[in-house]
């Protein structure tokens, strides 16, 4: 552990003190470095076979624009039907080992707050929205966005009309959220495998918001984190930041922070799993109807719990309500500039806490030899000394040892060198960044600053769109407030009542000014355009770019946003007013503009539903050429599996005939040893008769075998009975058997005694010299027979 004491101070920097994952990344780095074997073992990471399945064949289909209204994320089985990612996919991966499935919502580090829509059909990923606005939490110091992978458990619901004991509030009407702890970035809507660690009870606006903490299986620490004493041995800190996240990142919008319950303490694994099983169970009553689901939506396609299923047709029309994917919608600039900044700093900070290690080392390297150097200086010249090579050590003159001193000190300043001009280009590359985040954000300042005076009161694209029609900032004001903020009312109001509202806006302004002007008139030299010195006074402000005269800062501002033109000046010109014609002609070019305008908007719906359309055809046949695969694939699996089982039996049936063939060849072979040969008869004499030359036995001897495969052997006498030999049986293998429930039988020839051949002597039933016979335990009477 010598390595890692040279390196300990390095975690406790202040640029990592707070980021546990990278203090993990440095640690990685100086590793390889060292050349120290790792001490973690992936191939041992709990997993389960079928979810490994589930999560290779899973698929996503994102519609709609990132960053907008109609943004979703539908989730696909590996059969490529539609599915719903709270219904349709299982909880648990792995019963025996508590592994859960965990569907992503908020990948580490970002910021927009997405979740799974429990109140559309199908349930798809979505952008959460508050007051018209879509929620991207803010950066709460010194973290940037979610601080983990951020999702649900499937199949659980908290329950929003049922008081939880542990909190005394009741559920937030939501799947359970969980917090994975582990190093990997996730992608949103991946379905991963997570160990539970541990449960924490926040109170979300008076609601139960269970936030369980998980780690994903294939993490290279996740078998050294069984419970929260490990998390914090091994991610010391990492809880607290948790706890304090959950607390604060509300605030910045306004709301008051958030509260816990067992005073902000995390429960143990035992107990989260208790909680997850009582949610589950709220989930399968919610489904059978048992609960009232209020506005959720039960829509699902494979779920044997109840709910609403539909086929692949409904599923298919509820995601074709959504036009395909078009990329990312608008997003704050800085916010990603800031995002990339974030990350740069983090690996900036970890690749400079590694030079700083290495530059270290090889400065002791340096120190060292110089030390061996001095000391060996005062030395006679033929002494010989001990230089270590390799695993041995060899004497070597004292010149040539200093040489290998200088040679190493040489190569350790240029490598000491080389990386403080790696960290001089490390420190430039960031400042670089920092001073384009700040130029981004002086600019986006600026900007917001030049319209403040307009975007307080009205919307920008609405104010934008009249000024691009020629009107005034203050008639579009005027028209806008006159219809409710309509930009289409608005115009149609201006064509009609333009001029009379101006000029009645402009008596109004100088009848509730006449005041103000009278105390402030203007001198005479002013009224005649100078000043008191005699120059000409500035009447209006010029675009030196384009000769574009305006009469107020205000229109000078608004044509600079729009043209990025940066030169005006003041000019003794007087801005000149429309004269009827010009506002005439000015009107029919609005009306012939609002009437392409109003086509154009036309043919982009028609447009639109026609690519919808296409894009729903398309989508059907798709799904129809994927239903028509399968069905090959499945008729070809079933076609296969007929010949293998075909092929099975025809195997099978030729092992029968070879093992009842084997079994009468080892029949035989017994019989014949058991049976002794009989003595060839002699030819009777000619005139004798053919009775007097058949020889007589009194005596016969019989082998008689069980079910069990095991055989009794006995002589009896040729007058004796078939009951005797049944009583010799029920009495040689015990427990008191009937003899009637005793049944014989012989297979050469194949022969069945009955109760009638009970008393019948042996020789009558060609049983004597010897003769093997075949035992039954009978349930029913010996009259029926074997």
């Amino acid at each position: 552990m010598r390595w890692y004491a040279s390196i300990k101070p390095l975690l406790h920097l202040p640029g990592f003190s707070g980021y546990p994952v990278w203090r993990r990344l440095v640690l990685a780095e100086v590793k390889k470095v060292l050349r120290v074997p790792s001490f973690v073992d992936f191939s041992n990471s709990p997993s389960s076979t079928k979810n490994n399945l589930l999560r290779a064949t899973m698929q996503v289909e994102i519609r709609g624009s990132e960053y907008t209204e109609n943004f979703r994320i539908f989730f696909k089985n590996d059969e490529g039907r539609y599915i719903s990612p709270m219904h349709d996919i299982p909880l648990f991966a792995n019963v025996e080992k508590n592994i859960l499935n965990m569907v992503v919502e908020i990948p580490r580090w970002t910021n927009a707050k997405m979740e799974i829509a429990t109140k559309d059909p199908l349930n798809p990923i979505k952008q959460d929205s508050k007051n018209g606005k879509l929620r991207f939490v803010h950066n709460c110091f010194p973290h940037h966005g979610y601080i983990w992978n951020y999702g649900a458990l499937p199949q659980t619901w908290e329950n929003p009309h049922v008081t939880d004991p542990h909190t005394g509030a009741k559920g937030d009407n939501d799947p359970l959220d969980v917090v994975e702890i582990g190093s990997r970035v996730a992608k949103r809507g991946e379905v991963i495998e997570v160990k539970v660690i541990g449960i924490l009870a926040m109170l979300d606006d008076g609601e139960t918001d269970w936030k369980v903490i998980a780690i994903d299986v294939r993490d290279p620490v996740a078998e050294q984190i069984n419970d929260m004493k490990d998390l914090e041995r091994l991610m010391p800190g990492y809880f607290s930041a948790t706890v304090e996240w959950f607390r604060i990142y509300k605030m910045p919008a306004g709301s008051p922070p958030n509260e816990f319950a067992f005073d902000g303490d995390a429960k143990d694994q035992t107990f989260a799993l208790r909680i997850i099983e009582e949610t589950h169970n709220e989930w399968k009553k919610l489904m059978n109807g048992t609960t009232n689901k209020g506005k959720l939506e039960l829509t699902c396609t494979s779920s044997d719990a109840g709910g609403v299923k539909v086929d692949d047709d409904a599923a298919v029309g509820i995601v074709s309500a959504f036009g395909p994917a078009e990329g990312k919608g608008e997003i704050p600039e800085e916010g990603e500039a800031f995002t990339e900044l974030q990350v740069k700093m983090a690996d900036t900070n970890a690749k400079m806490a590694l030079a700083n290690h290495q530059t270290e080392n090889l400065r002791r390297v340096v120190q060292r030899s110089v030390l061996t150097d001095n000391e060996m200086e005062n030395l006679p010249v033929d002494t010989k000394v001990y230089e270590p090579v390799g695993r041995v050590f060899a004497m070597t003159s004292i010149p040539a040892v200093r040489g290998s001193l200088k040679v190493k000190e040489d190569e350790a300043l240029e490598k000491i060198k080389a990386l403080e001009e790696q960290k001089a280009l490390f420190s430039n590359s960031l400042k670089d960044a920092e001073a384009k985040l700040r130029a981004l954000l002086s600019f986006k300042l600026f900007q917001r600053r030049k319209f403040q005076y307009v975007m307080s009161e009205y919307p920008e694209a609405e104010v934008n769109q009249l000024l691009d029609m020629g009107f005034s900032l203050e008639l579009v004001k005027f028209s806008l407030n006159a219809n409710s903020r309509n930009v289409n009312d608005a115009v149609e109001w201006l064509l009609v009542h333009g001029e009379d509202a101006e000029r009645s806006m402009l008596e109004s302004m100088s009848t509730g000014n006449a005041s103000a002007e009278e105390e402030n008139k203007p001198a005479e030299s002013e009224e005649k355009g100078v000043d008191d010195e005699g120059k000409s006074l500035a009447k209006s402000l010029k675009c030196l770019d384009c000769n574009t005269l305006f009469s107020n800062v205000d229109e000078a501002e608004i044509h600079a946003s729009k043209t990025k033109h940066v030169n005006f000046s003041e000019s003794t010109e007087e801005k000149k007013h429309l004269t009827e014609e010009e506002k005439k002609d000015r009107i029919l070019k609005l009306q012939e503009r609002l009437k392409l305008r109003r086509l154009e908007r036309e043919q982009q719906e028609k447009d639109a539903a026609i690519m919808k359309e296409k894009n729903r055809i398309k989508t059907g046949k798709e799904i129809a050429e994927m239903r028509r695969k399968h069905e090959e694939q499945e008729m070809k699996k079933i076609a296969e599996e007929r010949r293998r089982e075909k092929l099975e039996e025809k195997q099978a049936r030729q092992r029968v005939l070879e093992q009842i063939a084997k079994d009468r060849a080892e029949k035989a072979q017994k019989l014949d040893n058991v049976i002794p040969k009989m003595p060839s008869t002699p030819e009777p004499a000619a005139g004798t008769s053919s009775s007097e030359g058949k020889k007589s036995y009194d005596k016969t001897t019989l082998q008689l075998r069980l079910p069990n495969g095991s055989t009794l052997t006995g002589t009896f006498g040729a007058k004796e009975t078939l009951a005797s030999v049944r009583l010799f049986v029920a009495n040689s293998t015990g427990n008191f058997r009937d003899p009637t429930k005793i049944g014989l039988m012989t297979n050469f020839p194949k022969r069945v005694f009955s109760s009638e051949d009970s008393d019948a002597p042996l020789y009558s039933l060609d049983l004597v010299p010897s003769a093997v016979l075949y035992v039954k335990f009978l349930e029913i009477s010996v009259d029926a027979g074997i």
